[in-house]
């Protein structure tokens, strides 16, 4: 019915075509991995930029209160002084919101504050996806706001 060389053609072809697949699907997941690890380099998430600093902070004596966000709060140099009240500045200019989420627990909540501005908690709010609930359950316990 079919010739042996036809045959021989059909397979090969069968095997090219399948191997034309398998070498795209191959190639878009190496794509995919290798543009997510170069973003990565991009923008890195400058979890130790401030562990330094954070490791030196002499006892907590008064209120604590803790600015943190991107270039808003890190381009306030002089916090007011407030008898009472320490205010430290954890503020990366040029951060994402996911960036800033991910260095919350270390250069926040390690600092044992007293006072977290609310742009914080609507920050952790609108992040639920990325934020651990326990964080954000933990953050409106410790600081519920004024009662108006």
């Amino acid at each position: 019915m079919f010739s042996t060389h036809f045959v021989i053609y059909i397979s090969l072809l069968l095997v090219l075509l399948v191997s034309l697949t398998l070498n795209g699907i191959l190639f878009y997941t190496a794509k995919h991995y290798y543009t997510r690890a170069k973003l990565a380099e991009v923008f890195p998430t400058h979890e130790s930029y401030y562990q330094q600093a954070n490791a030196t902070l002499p006892q907590k004596t008064q209120k604590r209160v803790v600015l943190f966000g991107n270039s808003r709060i890190q381009d306030w140099k002089k916090p007011p002084q407030l008898d009472g009240f320490e205010f430290i500045n954890r503020g990366i200019g040029g951060e994402t919101t996911a960036q800033n989420q991910a260095r919350f627990l270390k250069d926040v909540l390690a600092l044992q504050p007293d006072v977290v501005p609310r742009l914080a908690l609507i920050f952790l709010a609108t992040l639920g996806h990325y934020c651990p609930v326990w964080a954000i359950n933990w953050f409106i316990k410790k600081y519920p706001g004024k009662k108006t």
